[in-house]
């Protein structure tokens, strides 16, 4: 499900602006939900920044009222949500031409205009979005997104084997090519990974496609890679559950 954000300044508007997205949603049967609506830039960032979006669809006034506008706004959550669609909505269609100078790559200009005209150009703007969506092969929609030193980084979700923490605020993704370190915590990335990945200990996220073998006694996870994680004891009848749910045997 695709997450929409939106950032306006005037609470007329913002309500206006809200109303035609779900009625859009509503109408067309989108796989969409309003995830917030915000008048402060910073509250919406501060939301953005926590829930971690995969692309997700931003409708933002341009001129907020506030230390930050729209298209700092933009650039702000590109940097946690690199693949955004971004919908600016403004009085001054000149002001589309300043976004060009923070490369924020915005999907569209919603110029204010009266609610019928918000309504038809925020349904262009999603049915162009879904279309986008569905012509992604299925490897582009599969991987998880991490920045590591200010740079993005997108691996296959079956590529990962196990994450476990390294430190204060850090956690180490073990995957395929290798390994890396990255910022964040087990708690704040595991929503993201999906149905195939568990928490098997306070410190540890295993991929449950990559098990070969539950070593119970010794509260170990043996995977097809040769690695080995650790898993806590309370966590071995949920994890055989699982094990079985998916057919796989050959970890008894």
């Amino acid at each position: 499900m695709l997450s929409v954000y939106i950032c306006e300044d005037n609470p007329f508007h913002l309500a206006q602006i809200k109303a035609a997205v779900e009625k859009c949603i509503l109408i067309n049967e989108y796989n969409m939900t309003v995830s917030g609506s915000f008048c402060d830039p910073a509250a919406c960032l501060s939301c953005i920044n926590a829930e971690k979006p995969l692309h997700g669809i931003y409708i933002l006034d341009i001129d907020l009222k506030a230390k930050m506008n729209g298209i700092e706004l933009a650039a702000e959550l590109r940097k946690t949500d690199p693949r955004a669609f971004i919908i600016f909505i403004t009085t001054h269609e000149e002001m589309s031409l300043v976004t060009f100078q923070y490369k924020v790559e915005a999907l569209d200009y919603i110029i204010k205009d009266s609610p019928l005209s918000l309504y038809e150009r925020i349904s262009d703007c999603f049915s162009n979005i879904v279309n986008k969506q569905s012509s992604l092969s299925p490897d582009e929609t599969d991987k998880i997104h991490f920045s590591i030193h200010a740079k993005d980084y997108f691996i296959r979700r079956n590529d990962i084997y196990y994450l476990d923490t390294s430190g204060d605020h850090k956690f180490t993704v073990h995957h395929s090519s290798g390994f890396f370190e990255t910022r964040g915590s087990l708690n704040d990335i595991l929503p993201e990974l999906g149905s195939d990945f568990f928490k098997c200990h306070r410190c540890c996220i295993v991929n449950l496609r990559h098990i070969t073998k539950l070593d119970i006694s010794n509260g170990c996870i043996y995977l097809d890679n040769e690695a080995n994680c650790v898993c806590a004891q309370k966590y071995f009848p949920v994890l055989r559950k699982l094990l079985s749910g998916m057919e796989m045997k050959n970890y008894l």
